[in-house]
C-alpha cells in the first residue's frame, strides 16, 4: 500500500503543467493577484480624482497618448484627451467603478466595469449607468490609465 501511495503521488508530481498553471504557487495566479491589486489602487486613485474634479491629478493617472472616449459617443487620443479631461470630468459627481471582469499580461490591464455617476448637462442632471473598459499600462510601479471608452449598459430583460 505504500508503494501504491508513493507511485501515485508520483505520478500526479509528473501531470504536465501540474506545478505551474494550478494550485499555490501558480506564477500567472500570483501575477494576476499582484496586479488586480495594484490596478485597484489605481482605479481607487481615479475614482477619487474624478470626484474631486481635480484635473492635474487626473493627468497624472493617465498615460500622455490616453484614448478617451465617453458616453457622448466623441474619441480623443493623446493631448486633445488630456484637454478633455480638464472639460468632461468636472461635470461628472457621485462617480463609482466597479470592476466587473480583469486580466493582464506583462505591462498591459484590462478592466471591464460597471461605472455610475451623475453627469451635469445644461438641462439638468443625467444619471448614468454605463459599462466601461480601461486598459492601464504599467509605468514603474503604477498603472496608469492607457484608455477608457464608455457605452451604454445592455436592457437586460427577463421573459
Amino acid at each position: 500500500m505504500v508503494m501504491a501511495l508513493g507511485v501515485r503521488a508520483e505520478a500526479a508530481a509528473q501531470l504536465p503543467g501540474e506545478s505551474v498553471f494550478s494550485g499555490k504557487g501558480n506564477i500567472r495566479s500570483e501575477f494576476l493577484a499582484k496586479t488586480s491589486e495594484d490596478v485597484r489602487r489605481s482605479l481607487a486613485d481615479w475614482n477619487v480624482a474624478v470626484n474631486r474634479a481635480d484635473p492635474k491629478v487626473l493627468k497624472s493617472l493617465v498615460v500622455a497618448d490616453l484614448f478617451l472616449g465617453p458616453l457622448e459617443g466623441w474619441l480623443v487620443k493623446g493631448p486633445e484627451a488630456l484637454d478633455s479631461l480638464a472639460a468632461y470630468f468636472p461635470r461628472i459627481a457621485g462617480y463609482s467603478v466597479t470592476t466587473l471582469d480583469f486580466d493582464a499580461s506583462g505591462s498591459i490591464a484590462y478592466v471591464y466595469a460597471a461605472v455610475r455617476y451623475q453627469y451635469s448637462t445644461p438641462k439638468g442632471h443625467d444619471y448614468r449607468d454605463v459599462e466601461a473598459t480601461i486598459v492601464l499600462l504599467q509605468r514603474g510601479d503604477v498603472w496608469k490609465i492607457r484608455s477608457y471608452v464608455e457605452r451604454p449598459r445592455p436592457e437586460v430583460r427577463i421573459p
